[in-house]
This record gives structure tokens, sequence and C-alpha cells, in this order.
């Protein structure tokens, strides 16, 4: 059986809402389910791949709050990886300078001043599908049963300001 999700909360919302603590719970408990869906739907019946002494790469398309990038390397550092490194195409510098990030490294090529969200910095923005996900990790398993190493290079284009 998988590990239970982590939680990170993004305390700027939960101020900004008063939310108190049984709020929290009833919100995780809205959001659970939604989470264990995903798993089922995109998992398969592999273990995960081991990242203990290795080096781990965290791609994002972008990283506007960076709640989602903390979920992941809190995730990845119970694996025990020698090192985490955050990629990704754009974020706002006050967000990559939070030191709570958690990663060793961060790769991220462009931090413009003005970040109006991620969206804006694509020419096209499309919000993914389950099928959409599904087909990548299939193609990525046939890759790897073939023992291909590939990379893929998605249509979506960042707008370089």
């Amino acid at each position: 059986m998988a590990p239970p999700p982590d939680i990170v909360l993004n305390r700027e919302i939960v101020e900004a809402y008063a939310l108190d603590d049984d709020e929290l719970r009833v919100l995780i408990a809205k959001e659970r389910p939604e989470l264990e869906r995903r798993r089922l739907v995109y998992g398969d019946e592999r273990p995960p791949l081991s990242i203990t002494g290795k080096t781990a790469i965290i791609v994002d398309d972008g990283v506007a709050t960076g709640t989602t990038m903390k979920v992941a390397i809190r995730a990845l550092k119970r694996r025990s990886p020698r090192e985490i490194v955050m990629a990704i195409p754009v974020a706002p510098p006050d967000t990559l300078a939070e030191p709570a990030q958690g990663a060793d490294r961060i790769v991220c090529l462009s931090q413009p001043p003005r970040f109006l969200g991620l969206g804006y910095h694509y020419r096209s923005f499309p919000q993914l599908t389950d099928d959409d996900v599904m087909e990548a990790l299939a193609e990525t398993r046939q890759e790897r049963r073939a023992g291909q190493r590939t990379i893929r290079r998605r249509t979506t284009t960042l707008r370089v300001a």
C-alpha cells in the first residue's frame, strides 16, 4: 500500500481565509479522494523506482506559489536521494528565494520581476486531461522497456519576455 500523501499548507491562504484547524481538516478530507483517484489512475502495479543515493530531478512547467514543488520535494526526501534538483522554465523571484523550497539546486530559465501568473508566460497553456497523462506515462514505460532514453519535446512554448 502506498504511503499517505503529504499535506503542505499555504500559510498565506490559511491566514487570508482565517481557516481554523477544523475547517482545514474538512478541506483535507474533501481533497483526499481526488489524490487517491489520481494515484490509482496514474499508477501501475510496479513499485516506484529507487532513488536512494541518486540525483532526483523534478521538472515542472513553472512555479507560482511553490506549494506543489514543496510537496514533491518533501515526498522525494523521504526516499533518500543524494540530491534534489528543481528544473523549471519560469517562476517569480520571491518564490525561488524562499528557503523552504528544499531543493539542493534550482535551475530556472526566467524569473520575471512582474510575474502575473504561470499561463501568461506561455503561448498555449492547456489543462492536461487524465488521458494526456496516461498517454505520456505509457510512452515512457514503453521506451524504458525498449531501453531507450529519449527526451520528449511537447508543443508548449515558453514566451520569453
